[in-house]
């Protein structure tokens, strides 16, 4: 555990990884698709850099299971 979160070491080491890769092939555009929410970090944070002080739209569609609970 790493300031609280599980595996926190691994998640910042893929996203590293990930933030990288997408460095060097430079895309223009990003499409996610499943996983959880810290899988759009990476892609979000390099189109941000990437377009600085231009538009970048986001549309983040999100659901969890546990909308429907009454807690």
């Amino acid at each position: 555990m790493q300031e609280g979160i599980i595996d926190g070491a691994i998640l910042q080491k893929q996203t590293k990884s990930a933030l990288q890769i997408l460095r060097d092939k430079n895309p223009d555009r990003i499409l996610t698709l499943g996983g959880e929410c810290a899988t759009s970090i990476a892609p979000f944070s390099y189109l941000a850099d990437k377009y600085k002080g231009d538009c970048v739209a986001l549309i983040w569609l999100d659901a969890h299971p546990d909308l429907g609970l009454p807690h």
